[in-house]
């Protein structure tokens, strides 16, 4: 089986097991052992892979499923998500928010403050994240578009 790889990311957009593809400008074409071989066609049997099958050739172009070209990360790493707060002008405004919790409910803006201050991960469905978000009137598309952000950055 030979493949196709992308090589700004070594993502493999296309593959044959009869023939040769040819890669275009930026890809190079890899020979895989029978052993990788195997791991590629049991990619095949996975529901919502993206795998578009072309009869002329016999090959096969993997592209993501609609439902994961723009989709959310779950997570940020803490300096990802700070980077992205910074870039998006809403890092003072979620600092004044967390600080207004502490003062208006001190349990539950101390359980803020830890999280602000000691989190290396935020997770985007964290309830604490929602609600210091909707306080300074952010919308759930305005943390899918942070969590978006944070995670076109390189892990610090």
């Amino acid at each position: 089986m030979r493949i196709i790889v992308r090589e700004s990311d070594n993502v493999i957009t296309m593959f044959s097991e009869n023939g040769f593809p040819t890669p275009n400008e930026g890809e190079r074409l890899v020979e895989l052992t029978e052993i990788e071989a195997d791991r590629c066609r049991a990619a095949l049997n996975r529901p919502n892979s993206g795998i578009v099958y072309s009869e002329s050739d016999h090959s096969f172009l993997l592209t993501p499923p609609p439902s994961m070209a723009n989709a959310v990360p779950p997570t940020a790493t803490s300096g990802n998500f700070m980077r992205a707060l910074l870039e998006l002008g809403w890092y003072d405004d979620i600092e004044a928010a967390v600080d207004l919790l502490v003062s208006a409910h001190p349990v539950q803006g101390k359980l803020a403050k830890i999280l602000w201050t000691r989190a290396s991960v935020f997770e985007r469905y964290h309830p604490m994240v929602i609600q210091i978000a909707s306080m300074i009137d952010k919308t759930s598309e305005d943390l899918d578009a942070l969590f978006r952000l944070a995670g076109t950055y390189d892990n610090p």
